[in-house]
């Protein structure tokens, strides 16, 4: 099969010919695995972190791509059978998939805190990844697809639309909370459509440096867009707010002009008893005065790390349900398989807007 090889880094991707994945008939391991032909995925971020060095893989060369949906074309004895509380699968089932695979048995996880697992591995990171025409999948891993729902629209849920929601869901906004999110990306893009269907947060002031990320922000629920190069954030999230700051902000960006010169002033914009909560990886050490910023204003500093088992099931349904979302906005380019390293080039030149490349096979 072909597939999308990390070999270095630094360098672009390879497209080889690998074996397919097989179950393996007599494991035990493989007695709770499936085989899935990918459909679609989704090209995110930490794709291009990754080739860059700045996140790491576990071992060269790997086949990359974490968000990932597809057909069900083979399954092990116990997924067949029901068996060890493995879910059902059969061949033809259409599917999305968890990315992280959580080992179930360690503190965290016993606790439900599967994002936060001990022994996780990662598609892309850790074991081969999505950037293929098969996979390998835990049956546990699988979300199952409804037909209403597109195989790119599965993929994304994975990763861009459940790493938002998640995110929402730490910062418990409810009606009439102001909300702020930094950088118009995949992520912060559909955490402004989950905040404006499931929130009712209002103000919802989006954030970015690209005019394009900024008209689609509005144009999916944000009723302020801000362009961080040509005006000042804090001063504009302060006088729409009233000069107090808003009750939730987000940092999906992470990047200079969110940090300055080693200032977090996205907390700048948090009003006293708010929330800043970080989605985004800096890659730059920050200063937080935590006597004035947290002590006096009681303002609060967290994290937001990946998603839930169940958060994507609940996305699918939503989806597959109401069609509240829209996903197809997210999805900027449908690609082939050889034309990922030419999306990924025009991507990190930023002249252009993109979300969301899924490469569908």
């Amino acid at each position: 099969m072909k597939a999308a090889r990390m070999v270095a880094v630094g360098e672009p991707l390879e497209i080889q010919d690998v074996p397919v994945p097989k179950i393996r008939k007599g494991s035990e391991k493989d007695d709770v695995q499936v085989i899935v032909r990918v459909k679609a995925c989704g090209v995110c971020g930490t794709d291009l972190h990754q080739l860059a060095g700045t996140a790491k893989v576990d071992h060269l060369p790997i086949t990359l791509g974490h968000e990932i949906a597809g057909v069900v074309t083979d399954v092990g004895r116990a997924v067949s059978s029901g068996r060890m509380a493995v879910p059902t699968f059969k061949p033809g089932d259409r599917v999305a998939v968890n990315n992280v695979i959580s080992c179930g048995a360690c503190w965290p996880c016993l606790r439900g805190k599967y994002n936060f697992c001990r022994n996780a591995l990662f598609f892309g990171r850790h074991i081969d990844g999505g950037l293929a025409e098969y996979v390998k999948v835990p049956a546990r891993n699988l979300a199952r697809l409804p037909g209403n729902v597109s195989f790119q629209e599965g993929a994304i849920l994975g990763c861009a639309v459940a790493t938002a929601y998640h995110a929402l869901r730490i910062g418990r906004i409810g009606p009439g909370d102001s909300m702020v999110v930094w950088g118009l990306g995949g992520v912060g893009l559909s955490l402004v459509q989950l905040a404006r269907e499931l929130s009712a947060a209002y103000p919802l002031i989006a954030v970015d440096i690209k005019e394009e990320n900024l008209r689609l922000g509005a144009e999916l629920g944000a009723d302020f867009a801000i362009n961080a190069k040509e005006h000042d954030p804090v001063a504009e999230i302060r006088r729409i707010t009233k000069d107090e700051g808003a009750d939730a902000v987000y940092d999906a960006a992470g990047v200079k002009q969110v940090t300055g010169d080693g200032e977090l002033v996205t907390l700048a914009s948090v009003c006293s008893g708010g929330q800043l909560i970080v989605i985004a990886t800096y890659g730059v050490p920050v200063t937080v005065e935590p006597h004035d910023e947290l002590g006096i204003f009681e303002k609060k500093f967290t994290g937001s790390c990946g998603n839930l088992p169940d958060e994507l099931d609940y996305l699918i349904q939503l989806v597959a349900g109401r069609r509240r979302l829209d996903l197809r906005r997210l999805i900027t380019h449908m690609i082939t398989l050889d034309e990922v390293n030419g999306i990924i080039e025009k991507w990190k030149k930023g002249k252009e807007l993109i979300v969301r490349p899924v490469v569908m096979f």
